[in-house]
Parts: C-alpha cells; sequence; structure tokens
C-alpha cells in the first residue's frame, strides 16, 4: 500500500505542477462574463467567443456553467465581441471599454435558432465531470427532457427504450428483458447490465425508486474514452442519470404534470393453444390404450382430468348412463378456458401518476423541491403505489466556494394480485384447455390441481381441510407486500482558487430498507394442502396437525446500506487559443447488504400468535407415504464489497480545433486476489479529435458548401466488469442447524482464486459529426470494434481435490464490433414543421476463447437460447438438426445421421451428433436494430410517432410435443397441422400422434430446421399527441404554459419476417402474453 501512496503522491505533483503552468497569465486586465440562453436564462456551455481588441484578437469558450474570462492589454478604445454556437443565432456585440460598468459580470443572452435542429447545444455528464459535447473525444448519447417525456411510464428504464442509440432491450434470451450498450462484453447473466449512475454516483437501490419526472436529461457512456473513468465497472457501458436543479438568480418556478394510462387487457388468443376438442380426442385415444391405467390405480393419487374420471365412470355405467357422460364429454369440448381468464381474471390496468416540482434561486442560493406519487393496478389487479420527496439546495457561501446538499426519500409498496394465465395450472404444470373457472352464475368451480379429485373430495372422511382447489377464491386469501424505503443523502462543497482550480468534495450515503410479507392464508390452497399434506389421523379418529392450523407468512427483511466518498481536483482553463480541462481524485465506496428470511406457521392475525412446529422429523405424506422435514424458511445473507479507487481525466484542446483527451483509473476491491490488487494495473483510455470543418483548406472545398460543420473522433481503452458474487478468498456459507445431525452446517462458495481480477473490454471507437448548410441535417456516424478478456468462465480443475471439476476463472475471451448511426433532419420549416430522427445500430459479437467439456450437438440446442460457448460464433447463436422432412408412410420426422437420412434419434441426438454436424442459423440477439422517429407540429399542436426494429436474427418457435401432452396436459395448436395421411408431409413439418411418445423422437424434431424462424420485425412503439398553450391565451391566469398530451403505446407488430404472426419477443414460451396497448392522457404545466 505505500508504493501505492507514494506513486500517488507523485501523479499528484506532476499534475498540480501542470495545473500551475496552465493557469500562467501575462495579461493585465479581465474581462469575466457568462452566457445564457435568452428563453429561459440557464447557461450555455462550448459557447466560442472570438475578440479583437486594438491590435490583438483571441478566442476563448465558456466552461460548464456558462461563465468566460479573457484577458486583454488595458482598458481603452472599442472591443469587438462574436459569441456562436451551433444551435444559436451568432451575436456580433461592441463593447466600449471605457465604461465603468465592466467591472461587473457581462451578460450575454443568446437566442435559439429556429431554423437548426435543437440538438446541438448538449452538455453530456460522465458522472464526474460535464462537458460540451462538442469538445469531447467520446462517445455519448444524450436524451434531453423533451424526448424522454415522449413515453409514459412510472420508470425510467422503460422511457429509455426506442430513444438511444447503441441501447437494446433484448426480450429473445430470457424471461426479463436484458438492457445492453453495444452488445455483450461479458458471459456472465449475472454481468450483463449497465451501470446505472445518478447524481455522480453508482446508484445501489432500486431503479424503480427514481421518479421519472425528477429527470433533467440521460446520458449514455458507449466507449471506452466516455466509460472507462468509471474503471472495473463500466464495460457494459454507463447510464448516468442526472435529475433537475435549480438555478442561481431564477424566480420561482412551479412544474406540475399528472397523467393517467389506461392498459388493455391481454390478447389470450394470441397464444397458440390446443383446442379443447382436440385435446379430449387425445385423452379418449390415451384412455382407450390403458394410458390411464396406472395412474388411476395407483396408491400416489395423481391428478386426472375432468374427462378422464368420466370416461372412468363411463366405463361400468349403464347405457341411460353413458349418453349422460358422452353428452357431458361433448359439452366440455366447447369451452375454452382463456374465456373464463378473460371474464373473471384479467381487468384493464390503471396508472396514475402525479408530479409537483417547484425551484428559484438568489444570487447566492439556489433550491429544488419535488414531489411525486404513483399509484398503478395492473391486469391481474397488483397494485403498486409509490411517493418521492426530493430537496436539492446549493450555497453559495463565498464567491469561491459553494456547498451543496440533497435529499431523496423513496417509499413504495406493491400487493400481489390474482394469477394469470400460465400461472393457474396443475401439478404437472399445465391446464386442460376445457377448465371451468365458474358456472354459469359466476360461482367459482374447483379444478383438479395436485391430487385425484375424486379422491380428496373425500379423503380423511371429512377430517381433514378442504382439499379442493378454487382459483377464483384463492387469490383472495394470498397477499404479498413488498413495502421499500430509500433515502438517499448527497453532500458536497466546491470550492475554487487560482482562477481555474476547484476542490470538489462529495458524500453520498443510501440506505434501503425493504420488507416482504407473504401471507398465505388459511383458505389459501397452498396451506390447506400443505396442512393436509402433513395431518396424521389415528385408529381412534384423533386428527394430528404436523403442521398448525392458520396462515403461514414468510418474512424477508433486506438492508442495503452504501457509502461513497470522493475527492476530486477540477481544472477548467482557457487562455488564448488553448483550453485544459482536467480532473484528478480518489474515491471510497462500499456497500453492505444485508437479509433475513423467516417463516411462520399457524399465524393468527387477531391474536397475532403462531403455531410450534418440529423441524427435526421427516413426517409421511397423508396421501403418498412419502417421509420429508417440514421447511423452516430460515435464510440469513450479509455481504460487504468496498472499491478504493484513484483516477484521472484531462483533455486539450487548441484553437477549438484540435483535442486530445486521456483518462485512468485504478482499483482495488475486496473482491479481488491480493495479486490482483498488488499491481499497478490501470484501466485507461485515450483519444483525439479533430474539427476538420475549421480549417482553411477544408473551407475552400465543395464539400464544405454541404457539410459546414465536421468533426473527426478516435479513441481507444479499457474497461472493465466484475462479478457480484465471486471472491478471491474461500468463502463458505451457513445454512443453520442440519435435520439429519442437528448440528450447524455449511457449504462452498467460492474457493481461493488469488489471480481473481475484473473482466477487461477494450474498445476502439471511429466517429464523425456533421452538420449539413443550414443544420437541416446532423449527426453521428461511429465504427467500434471491442475485444473482451478474462471473462469469467469454467475451466477444469483436479477432481480429486473433492471440490468439482471445474471452477469460474478469467480465462475466456469474445469480440465484438459494430456501427452506431445517428440521423436528425429537420425536413420541413415553415409554419408546418416535420423532423425526423433515425438511430440505426449494429452489433456482431463472436466467442474467442472458451473451455467447452463437450461439443455434442444436443447441448447447443435449447427452448430458450443460452451462451454457447462455441469458438467463431456468436455468444447467443441459434442451432438445430438437420431436417429430412416427415416420412411418407408413417408421418416421423427424419434427420440427417453420418450424412444419411435416419429416424434413428438416438443416434441423431446422441454423442455421435456433434456441433459441427448441427445447422447454424445465426444469432438469438438482433445484430441490427434501431428506431425512427417523426415529429410534426404546427402552432402548439405537435405529434411524435416512433418505430422501432429489429432485424438479422433468429428465434425458435414452440411446437406440439407429445410427451407435454400427455403427462403435462401442455398442448399447442401445431397438433392441428400434425400429419395424418400420405401426402400430409408436403404440406406439414408437423409429426403424426404417436403412442407410446418418443422421448428421442421429441429431442429431434422440437429442435430441428423448421422450427427455427428469422425474427426480423418492425413495431410501433408509440405515438404522442400534444398540445402547447403558451403565456397569450394564459394571460388571465397565473400559468406561464400548459401542455396536453394524449399517448399509446405498444402498438404492436406492422410488419414481420416469419409468416406464422409469431412476435418474436414473446414467442419462446408457449403462454407468454405481447404487451397490451396501453393509452395516455395527461397535462404538463408551468407556473
Amino acid at each position: 500500500m505505500n508504493n501505492y501512496i507514494i506513486i500517488y503522491k507523485k501523479l499528484v505533483l506532476v499534475i498540480l505542477s501542470t495545473f500551475l503552468i496552465c493557469i500562467t497569465s501575462f495579461a493585465q486586465e479581465k474581462i469575466v462574463g457568462k452566457v445564457i440562453d435568452s428563453k429561459d436564462g440557464s447557461p450555455i456551455a462550448g459557447a466560442t467567443l472570438f475578440y479583437t481588441h486594438l491590435n490583438s484578437s483571441g478566442r476563448t469558450v465558456t466552461d460548464n456553467k456558462g461563465d468566460f474570462k479573457f484577458d486583454i492589454v488595458k482598458f481603452g478604445d472599442i472591443l469587438n465581441l462574436q459569441v456562436s454556437l451551433l444551435g444559436y443565432l451568432k451575436k456580433d456585440t461592441i463593447l466600449n471599454l471605457d465604461v465603468k460598468q465592466l467591472n461587473d459580470l457581462l451578460l450575454i443572452s443568446l437566442k435559439q435558432s429556429n431554423t437548426q435542429l435543437e440538438t446541438v447545444n448538449i452538455t453530456v455528464s460522465t458522472g464526474y465531470q460535464n462537458l460540451p459535447k462538442e469538445r469531447s473525444t467520446g462517445s455519448f448519447t444524450y436524451i434531453d427532457n423533451k424526448k424522454f417525456n415522449e413515453q409514459v411510464s412510472t420508470d425510467v428504464i422503460s422511457r429509455l427504450e426506442s430513444t438511444a442509440n447503441g441501447l437494446m432491450f433484448d426480450r429473445g434470451t430470457g424471461s426479463t428483458p436484458r438492457l445492453s450498450i453495444r452488445g455483450l462484453s461479458t458471459l456472465q447473466g449475472s454481468m450483463t447490465e449497465p451501470l446505472i449512475v445518478l447524481d455522480n454516483f453508482p446508484y445501489e437501490g432500486s431503479l424503480n425508486n427514481i421518479n421519472p419526472n425528477d429527470v433533467e436529461g440521460i446520458t449514455i457512456l458507449k466507449d471506452a474514452a466516455a466509460a472507462s473513468i468509471w474503471g472495473a465497472k463500466a464495460a457494459n457501458g454507463v447510464i448516468v442519470i442526472t435529475t433537475k436543479k435549480g438555478k442561481l438568480n431564477q424566480s420561482l418556478t412551479i412544474d406540475f404534470a399528472s397523467n393517467a394510462s389506461l392498459t388493455d387487457k391481454p390478447n389470450l388468443f394470441s397464444i397458440k393453444s390446443m383446442s379443447s376438442s382436440d385435446f379430449i380426442d387425445v385423452e379418449q385415444m390415451l384412455f382407450s390404450r390403458g394410458y390411464y391405467t396406472g395412474q388411476i390405480n395407483s396408491a400416489n393419487k395423481p391428478a386426472l382430468s375432468p374427462v378422464i374420471e368420466l370416461l372412468i365412470r363411463r366405463s361400468t355405467a349403464s347405457q341411460s348412463e353413458v349418453a349422460l357422460i358422452d353428452n357431458e364429454i361433448a359439452s366440455l369440448r366447447n369451452f375454452d378456458v382463456r374465456n373464463d381468464f378473460n371474464k373473471y381474471i384479467y381487468e384493464r390496468g390503471l396508472k396514475q401518476q402525479y408530479s409537483l416540482n417547484m425551484r428559484g434561486g438568489s444570487n447566492v442560493m439556489s433550491w429544488n423541491l419535488s414531489f411525486g406519487y404513483d399509484q398503478s393496478s395492473d391486469n391481474l389487479n397488483a397494485e403498486y403505489n409509490r411517493r418521492n420527496i426530493c430537496f436539492q439546495n446549493n450555497i453559495l457561501l463565498t464567491k469561491d466556494l459553494t456547498i451543496s446538499s440533497d435529499l431523496t426519500l423513496t417509499l413504495s409498496e406493491s400487493n400481489s394480485g390474482k394469477s394469470g394465465y400460465g400461472e393457474i395450472v396443475s401439478k404437472s404444470g399445465g391446464l386442460y384447455p376445457y377448465a371451468q373457472l365458474a358456472d354459469n352464475n359466476g360461482k367459482s368451480l374447483p379444478i383438479v390441481k395436485d391430487w385425484r379429485y375424486e379422491y380428496i373430495k373425500n379423503a380423511g372422511n371429512g377430517k381433514l381441510l378442504d382439499w379442493k382447489y378454487y382459483p377464483l377464491e384463492d387469490y383472495k386469501s394470498l397477499n404479498q407486500t413488498n413495502t421499500l424505503s430509500d433515502i438517499l443523502v448527497n453532500l458536497g462543497a466546491n470550492y475554487k482558487f487560482l482562477n481555474a482550480l476547484q476542490v470538489d468534495i462529495k458524500y453520498q450515503f443510501e440506505r434501503q430498507g425493504s420488507s416482504i410479507r407473504n401471507f398465505q392464508g388459511l383458505d389459501s390452497y397452498y396451506t390447506r394442502n400443505l396442512i393436509n399434506g402433513y395431518t396424521q389421523i389415528g385408529s381412534n379418529g384423533e386428527v394430528l396437525y404436523k403442521v398448525p392450523l392458520g396462515a403461514i407468512v414468510d418474512n424477508t427483511d433486506a438492508i442495503m446500506q452504501s457509502h461513497n466518498l470522493r475527492g476530486q481536483l477540477n481544472l477548467d482553463k482557457t487562455f488564448g487559443k488553448h483550453s485544459v480541462n482536467a480532473i484528478l481524485g480518489s474515491e471510497f465506496r462500499e456497500a453492505n447488504p444485508i437479509s433475513h428470511s423467516n417463516r411462520v406457521y399457524g399465524f393468527d392475525e387477531n391474536t397475532l400468535t403462531s403455531g410450534t412446529v418440529d423441524y427435526t422429523v421427516q413426517y409421511p405424506n397423508f396421501i403418498t407415504g412419502t417421509r420429508s422435514f417440514i421447511n423452516n424458511g430460515i435464510y440469513s445473507s450479509d455481504r460487504t464489497t468496498r472499491f478504493v479507487s484513484f483516477y484521472g481525466n484531462a483533455a486539450y484542446t487548441y484553437n477549438s480545433r484540435y483535442t486530445i483527451s486521456a483518462s485512468a483509473r485504478r482499483d482495488a476491491s475486496n473482491l479481488f486476489g491480493f495479486k490482483t490488487n498488488d499491481r499497478w494495473n490501470p484501466l485507461w483510455s485515450t483519444g483525439l479529435s479533430w474539427g476538420i470543418s475549421e480549417e482553411d483548406f477544408y473551407k475552400k472545398t465543395l464539400l464544405s458548401n454541404y457539410l459546414p460543420y465536421l468533426k473527426l473522433r478516435i479513441t481507444y481503452g479499457y474497461s472493465g466488469n466484475i462479478h457480484p458474487s465471486l471472491a478471491s478468498a474461500t468463502t463458505i456459507q451457513y445454512y443453520g442447524n442440519s435435520a439429519y445431525t442437528l448440528l450447524p452446517y455449511a457449504r462452498f462458495e467460492n474457493y481461493a482464486n488469488p489471480q481473481l481480477k475484473w473482466e477487461t473490454t477494450g474498445m476502439l471507437n471511429l466517429g464523425v459529426d456533421f452538420r449539413s448548410k443550414n443544420s437541416r441535417i446532423n449527426g453521428s456516424i461511429e465504427y467500434y470494434d471491442k475485444r473482451s478478456s478474462d471473462l469469467f468462465a469454467n475451466v477444469p480443475i483436479d477432481y480429486t481435490g473433492g471440490i468439482g471439476t471445474t471452477a469460474i476463472k478469467n480465462v475466456a475471451k469474445i469480440k465484438g464490433k459494430g456501427f452506431d448511426i445517428n440521423l436528425n433532419s429537420l425536413n420541413v420549416d415553415e409554419k408546418f414543421r416535420w423532423s425526423t430522427d433515425l438511430n440505426f445500430s449494429t452489433n456482431k459479437d463472436r466467442v474467442t476463447d472458451y473451455y467447452l467439456a463437450s461439443e455434442r450437438g444436443s447441448n447447443f440446442l435449447n427452448v430458450i437460447p443460452s451462451r454457447t460457448g462455441l469458438v467463431g460464433k456468436p455468444v447467443f447463436s441459434i442451432f438445430s438438426y438437420q431436417w429430412a422432412g416427415l416420412d411418407p408412410t408413417t408421418g416421423a420426422a427424419r434427420g440427417y445421421y453420418k450424412g444419411e437420412v435416419s429416424s434413428n434419434y438416438l443416434d441423431i441426438t446422441g454423442t455421435g451428433t456433434t456441433a459441427n454436424d448441427l445447422v447454424y442459423h445465426g444469432s438469438a440477439i438482433p445484430t441490427i436494430f434501431g428506431s425512427v422517429g417523426n415529429t410534426f407540429s404546427w402552432k402548439g399542436l405537435s405529434a411524435s410517432i416512433r418505430f422501432v426494429y429489429k432485424f438479422n436474427y433468429y428465434f425458435r418457435k414452440e411446437t406440439i410435443s407429445y410427451n407435454a401432452l400427455y403427462t403435462n396436459w401442455i398442448g399447442h395448436s401445431d397438433y392441428e397441422l400434425r400429419w395424418q395421411k400420405a401426402g400430409d408431409e408436403k404440406l406439414t413439418n408437423v409429426p403424426s400422434l404417436t403412442y407410446p411418445a418418443s422421448t428421442q423422437a421429441e429431442a429431434f424434431y422440437r429442435f430441428a430446421e423448421p422450427f427455427v424462424l428469422k425474427g426480423d420485425h418492425v413495431r410501433l412503439q408509440y405515438v404522442n399527441i400534444s398540445y402547447q398553450l403558451n403565456k397569450s391565451p394564459l394571460n388571465k391566469l397565473p400559468v406561464k404554459s400548459l401542455q396536453i398530451f394524449l399517448n399509446a403505446s405498444n402498438l404492436g407488430i406492422i410488419w414481420r419476417e416469419n409468416k406464422e404472426h409469431l412476435d418474436p419477443d414473446y414467442s419462446y414460451n408457449s403462454s407468454m402474453l405481447t404487451p397490451s396497448r396501453t393509452y395516455s392522457i395527461g397535462i404538463r404545466t408551468t407556473l
């Protein structure tokens, strides 16, 4: 550690020396001022000031706060000053330097240009500093408040979808959307998310805590020059969220926003479900062949469907009873359980949002106070409520010392609702499609759940609890509540000295507490089933409840506390044609999540008492006789992670034309091995930019007439990624007392790995920024190439050590490359305006080094695509077995083995088929994606419409599985397309119905070529219509502006490549529902 301190001190001395050299000035007099926006008085960063005085001239640029200063030889005579910035009208000012007012602050206001796109005056935030985008070398995407509010949602991340270049929401490789920036940089599923930074610090709490109405803007850091300052946490990109702040000398401003959203019921009939009639046909066929004989006679009393129970009765019924039973079965063919779900389960969802923001400031203080309230009830009546309070304050104690304090408090509560389609299922995981949830009068009916209905209705001779399952009643006895509180405190002090230097100290404390209470009342099926299962009835009729009568309550309490402390030295100096912007700092961060869980049996809500349970005895199940322990539900965890970091970043600009930047960061952590912490091996980046349009030779070219602004950028650097649950030392996890030995026991969680370190991603970024004449078109084109190494993956180890055959180490490698293109155009600029913005991104990744224990073909075939690890292929790839069609005589599926047509499924799916024998289709993740938005406006009326697209990828569709149909009651509408007679093989790829079902055959055809489809599609994401009333119509009201808006979102796919009308984002699970359309209405007003 002493070596670190010595090196650190040397670096400080070197950079301080550089700072002092830079601030040396030979001027005798100073001109000091600020450039502001004439519309709202906000400071303008990055404005260029060109001045001439006597026989000298010079140039300077405003800093992040809009301030500028420059030196002149002496007062006297006339000074000509020209101020310009893209997006604003150029302003020429003539100053008489004899006027004494020049001793005061010179205030210059710029007007926005109506003929230019409103996307050029952008200040981006890295979380450590604010930079004018035009003076940066890195790759940034900035989403301003206007675009951010084109979508309506209660969370921040949802509003980013479709609006950010290079940002993609992948729904095809998991049950929840996976957010990625420029593709994958890791192979570990828990490490793919970008780093979220809120007001300068990594945010450890739930993202649902953040009130989107408090957000001023979002910066996405995409390349190494932009993100590497975050070191070992930045390889997946960084999303920097900046909240609204007050401004000095700002009059009281009050914003109020409110909206209500109505969400349609989901379209259950888009699910490819098997019809009730077909399902009953299959059940009759299976019954006639004796498939259910073993289940009927089983002492375990497995669940049998109503039709099978009727067929059992029919087998011993009289002729008159047979007719009645046949009629009853025929009537069931007309039922579709989806109608009951639609009628009794699903509702229209309703969300409401309210936000009040007040801000203002004097010449020594600025403040911001906001309140937010959200409440929602979704399609299943699950409720969510959130309350936010945020207060931010900056005080100018002296002209050089500013202190700041921010306090944010979030309180939220969620309550579970009903169980939906795919959740109300039997023990087997499926549900017979003719199930009835209610009778014709709406009275709740039981359905078959875990056990045979004919048995449980009389089990125990009335001494047991009702063992039937009533879906429409069950949710009334279930309630899972999640109460969350989050407090976030930011304190800061900024001191300016020597004209250009600042010392910035920031501290953040966060404490998030959550309490999850899962209440399962005595009337709930779960509780009744568990109590009955462990109940014992003595020979004398005595009932012994080994699980006490009463509710079962699971409680989980979790607390997460984090501390962040940062000390930073800033330099922002412009002198003549030179501009230097640099930071040097160190920070400490600690996060400590703690959680405890327990379970209470026999809970009485009235007396708040509970029963006692003996967890040390294995009790027999009432039906099966199988012995098992009663779950005690106890679990605890406590984890602390610490980081110590040193970092620096510097950028030098000459003549507002050439910029060179560099950054370095060194991280040490208690997660890393001592060999890593003992090495000085910083993550770094460097970059260059060239404002080629400022060159005299360029201005003489024909191209300058079309592209008066052209800037080239190149960056290269490294960033890292860490595994949240790995540690360098051997760690164990305690699991309490063993039910077998009654003694404490533990399991290994991590094995010693002193060389454990962060994953490393190196990225090259080439970019060009441009603007056409009259700013009708502007945008950027970027190419990136990134290589990730030291990735966490399994490697073989000596199995004789007794800890397994593999361990996770830093061994794998992947690479990726692609383009990010952003184009903004002003197509019509009259009273009627029409503008377009296009986001176009590509990403192509490949595995370059990975250990595979086996390349057996079946290992690369999954319903949900998984990381294949196959060198030379994408991380998420789609493979399939070669398809030789259906047998024309039997309808059996056929494939290839060793190049020959075969129906030997054991050979085809066995070890003899390797990855090289499979058909490789392509990536399971879109390699081309983006969005197109158009905005039309006339006077105060505006309409925005946005389309999103995903191209060049594949997905695997579900199809019929006869095994799942027979044993799990899971059907698929492909059953109707099955081969039934000779010649059908020319019309379908669905094999014939077979009995008994062949597991090996299904392992082949479900993963064969015909069931892989192109995922390309275009989706209408949202339409937003608004009407803006400005001051003139509101003169008699204390209102500065009023906006009324309508929004429609999730409007569906308008084009898709596949011909089966499947939604590629929601098709890998047969019960997945596509998002329902949402309609919103709201207002935004400023007082």
